[in-house]
């Protein structure tokens, strides 16, 4: 196998290897803007082909300048189709859709393969982010019998966790 190595001369994590003989993948990471959705699709997409996987990103950008955090206006998206053999777009319908809140989960569920991976913040699927996004119930309730899976990750709280020893604020710590 050849060690592909980056820009910055640091060889390929086992991970990143992995990308390049994976058959071709889409994934959706969806989120507020301002979340950090782009940066997250950049650095995904970046250690994809620091693996030696093709790539074709597309980045999608709110219509809503400044919309309210949590609403259907303001959701971000970064979509990334990456694969061992030539990848000539982004893809059509993601196999992973990364949702950060209620509002980029309802905007972006229709990009998802029957049949996909929905990857949640968990931390953000309560009451109030419903109130947000303008629904009754969680959309991601295993008990509707969705046709995708779902996998409940509390990104929120371990972001907390993570920047702890830093002495940063809550507020700033959820940007």
């Amino acid at each position: 196998m050849t060690v592909v190595i980056d820009h910055d001369n640091r060889p390929a994590s086992p991970a990143e290897q992995v990308a390049a003989s994976q058959p071709a993948t889409v994934v959706r990471f969806a989120g507020d803007s301002g979340d950090g959705i782009q940066l997250a699709g950049v650095q995904f997409a970046r250690a994809a082909a620091r693996g030696g996987a093709w790539l074709m990103t597309l980045p999608e950008y709110p219509a809503e300048i400044r919309a309210p955090a949590g609403t259907t206006f303001g959701v971000s998206a970064y979509q990334i189709q990456f694969g061992a053999d030539q990848v000539l777009t982004p893809g059509d319908e993601s196999d992973v859709l990364v949702a950060l809140n209620p509002a980029a989960f309802i905007t972006n569920i229709d990009f998802l393969k029957r049949g996909g991976t929905v990857v949640v913040d968990d931390g953000a699927f309560n009451k109030r982010g419903f109130t947000k996004a303008k629904i009754e119930a969680d959309p991601v309730d295993e008990s509707t019998g969705a046709p995708y899976r779902v996998i409940r990750v509390d990104i929120s709280k371990r972001t907390l966790e993570a920047v702890e020893p830093f002495g940063v604020g809550r507020k700033d710590a959820m940007r």
